[in-house]
Order: structure tokens, then C-alpha cells, then sequence
């Protein structure tokens, strides 16, 4: 693996992080929950399954409708990484 890829990879566990605590500190301040409910919220949009703690505010809704968007981008920002990762290595052979 060249220095340019793992740079980017480590990029990609960093920003992952970031939005996680972005997420866990959101949906706690907006939702009221607990560190633990609001990490695990963060996760279940992260991963694309949506909330499990309903959204009911205006406030948690535009905040889960941008942390949705944000968490989307990133995740297919590594779909394509890696599809691009295997178009190139199946054309070396």
C-alpha cells in the first residue's frame, strides 16, 4: 500500500470519528438523550439503518436531516474509495 492511500485511510478513521462525536453531541443536546443512546443513534445513521429514538422537535428534526446528509456523503465516499480500488486492481490483470 503507498504512503498516499494509508494518509487517506487514516483521513477517513479521523473524519469518522469527527462525525461520530458530532452525532453523539447532537442528539444529546437536541433529543436529550443519554451519551450511550446518542452514540448509538449516531451509528444506526451512520450506517444508513436511520434513528431509533423518534425524532419529534424541529430542532432534532433539521439536525438529523443534516447529520443524515453528512453521514451519507462520507459513507459513499468509501463505497466509491473502494469500488475504485477494485476497478484498478482488476485491470492490472
Amino acid at each position: 500500500m503507498k504512503p498516499h492511500e494509508l494518509q487517506f485511510i487514516l483521513i477517513l478513521i479521523v473524519l469518522l470519528v469527527i462525525i461520530l462525536f458530532i452525532g453523539t453531541i447532537g442528539f444529546k443536546y437536541f433529543s436529550n438523550l443519554s451519551t450511550l443512546d446518542a452514540f448509538h443513534n449516531s451509528t444506526l445513521y451512520l450506517a444508513g439503518l436511520g434513528p431509533f429514538h423518534p425524532v419529534k422537535t424541529d430542532q432534532e428534526k433539521i439536525f438529523s436531516s443534516f447529520f443524515a446528509l453528512i453521514s451519507s456523503i462520507f459513507v459513499l465516499t468509501i463505497i466509491i474509495y473502494i469500488i475504485n480500488k477494485i476497478i484498478k486492481l482488476e485491470t492490472k490483470f
